[in-house]
């Protein structure tokens, strides 16, 4: 009895296994369509995607995001992901993934204008790592406004807060 159901458990993982390798379909090859400025080798190291692993269409979606996002923090403020196509051999063991986008020009910070009522503006300037014409990154823009915020708590003004008026950005032309 005990030989039987041991046959039986080891049966069953056995069939399980053969038929979820039969519906697995694998990710044979990744490419990006468009003018990105960013290398497909950049733009493949963020994703979870990857080539040669088992492929889930649902991770697409945040697949996507995470390209935008990697963009975005790289100044690419206008990146787009217009459709993503996928494509299956015929008995559907694998699938090519092909991502159609642009890049854009990257982002620039405009004019930066600090008007403060705690501390001297120069202070506050001195401090800021952000100039004009540096290439967008909201990370650290963030990290920032963060530091300036914690310095003006550290000489007495805990209650200061950061608004942004007005933002610019400029497109820096090429030099070559």
């Amino acid at each position: 009895m005990q030989k039987h159901l041991v046959f039986l458990v080891i049966s069953l993982f056995f069939s399980l296994g053969i038929a979820q390798s039969i519906n697995r379909t694998i990710v044979s090859e990744i490419v990006f369509i468009g003018d990105s400025n960013l290398s497909d080798k950049k733009m493949t190291s963020v994703m979870e995607l990857k080539k040669s692993i088992i492929f889930n269409p649902s991770d697409m979606k945040s697949t996507v995001d995470k390209l935008l996002t990697f963009h975005r923090e790289r100044g690419y403020l206008y990146a787009q992901i217009d459709s993503v196509s996928t494509r299956y051999t015929l008995d559907k063991k694998e699938v090519r993934l092909s991502f159609y986008g642009f890049s854009g020009s990257q982002t620039h910070y405009g004019t930066i204008e600090i008007i403060a009522d705690s501390l001297n503006v120069k202070q506050y300037r001195q401090f800021l790592d952000i100039k004009e014409n540096d290439v967008y990154a909201p990370v650290l823009l963030e990290n920032n406004f963060q530091y300036l915020l914690n310095y003006a708590a550290d000489y007495g003004h805990p209650f200061t807060k950061i608004e942004i008026d007005k933002l610019s950005f400029r497109r820096v032309k090429n030099k070559n």
